[in-house]
């Protein structure tokens, strides 16, 4: 009885995970695809997001000076003097419907899949999302001030920013604190979106027989237990 179970064994062996590897690599660039696409839509989603969030901010300081002044005619940036207060409102407020829109369903549409599992974030990615959330913060701050500026005199949107350097006017600041703001807000979205992402590249060999291309289950040991690999998949 010994000798013929070793020779069954010796004429076909089965390797433990001999049927199961072959397909890991497929496997995996299916993973890396998928991921690829949910990367992409995200990038999507933060950048709406941040165009929606200075989009706001343009047509809350267009909204203050027509409330409170007569001026909504004048330029919102001297730098472009065809372009109207007003106009730069309106436009502002329909480019903010759309793109926060666009931003919550995408978001809405993420967190309905499965829950991802928290990953450990490296000291550069925190120092990145810490430089980009007080972007947002000092960028708000700015666009705020300057805005309460074109209600209370603004006349001085012309004028350099400090007698320190004869550049940039208020003006010209209030625009590159609103791209801050912009760049800030989307990737702070991507940064938080991207937190509860865990790379499962274990766990797609699974994935790899669903069209038939493998077997169903990986083959266990003689004894019956099962391996260290079924346990990670």
């Amino acid at each position: 009885m010994g000798a013929k179970q070793v020779s069954d064994r010796g004429s076909s062996p089965q390797p433990v995970h001999g049927r199961a590897r072959p397909w890991l690599p497929l496997a995996i660039v299916r993973d890396v695809r998928t991921r690829g696409r949910g990367n992409g839509t995200l990038i999507v989603e933060s950048v709406a997001f941040g165009l929606g969030y200075t989009a706001v901010l343009i047509w809350s300081g267009a909204a203050l000076v027509a409330s409170f002044t007569d001026r909504e005619s004048s330029p919102y940036w001297p730098a472009i003097p065809a372009l109207r207060t007003d106009t730069t409102g309106v436009i502002a407020f329909a480019v903010a419907i759309v793109s926060l829109a666009v931003s919550k369903y995408l978001q809405l549409r993420r967190r309905s899949g499965a829950p991802a599992q928290p990953v450990a974030r490296s000291s550069g990615v925190l120092a990145v999302q810490a430089m980009a959330e007080t972007a947002v913060f000092l960028g708000t701050g700015f666009v705020i001030y300057l805005s309460l500026n074109a209600v209370t005199h603004p006349e001085t949107l012309r004028l350099q920013l400090t007698h320190l350097w004869p550049w940039p006017s208020e003006g010209t600041v209030r625009v590159i604190a609103l791209g801050i703001c912009l760049v800030g807000a989307a990737t702070r979205r991507y940064l938080r979106a991207t937190v509860g992402r865990a790379i499962q590249a274990a766990a797609v060999p699974e994935k790899a027989n669903v069209g038939g291309e493998g077997p169903d289950l990986p083959e266990q040991g003689s004894s019956g237990a099962v391996s260290s690999f079924d346990k990670l998949t």
